[in-house]
């Protein structure tokens, strides 16, 4: 859960497609406490659900019944273990075109922003809302 996860974003995404979002990511640091508290606290609600740190069968159940995983990320992500995680389960991953993404995922199969932004939007709120709800692992 810190800050160049982009949590923040994608509740802010997820809220302006007007579909529902859930959140399970670790906190164990000072400055992931810090970045819950200040920025994605203040942000949940009945629309932004913050499940905490998940076991993997709730994480695999949670991607694999997720409309996208939406993943902000801020950062050139070297691997992207959660985007292999949610395509393994069948679910198209919004991210940025940066970092690993557009090595782990298929441009036709999902959606990418074009650039890094703190205003993060899909290429519209239709990516986000065409069935099921969105989650943001991680």
């Amino acid at each position: 859960m810190s800050p160049d996860k982009g949590v923040h974003l994608a509740i802010a995404a997820a809220r302006q497609a007007g579909v529902p979002l859930v959140l399970a990511a670790k906190m164990r640091s000072a400055e992931e406490r810090s970045y819950f508290d200040e920025q994605v606290a203040p942000m949940l609600g009945a629309d932004a659900v913050f499940e905490g740190e998940v076991e993997h069968e709730r994480k695999v159940e949670l991607l694999a019944g997720a409309r996208r995983a939406a993943l902000p990320i801020e950062w050139n992500e070297p691997f992207g273990l959660v985007m292999i995680e949610a395509l393994a389960t069948g679910t198209p991953v919004i991210a940025y075109r940066n970092g690993a993404a557009p090595e782990v995922i298929d441009d036709g199969a999902t959606v990418f922003s074009s650039t890094r932004s703190t205003k993060w939007r899909p290429r519209s709120t239709r990516s986000l809302s065409s069935t099921g709800r969105c989650v943001a692992p991680r």
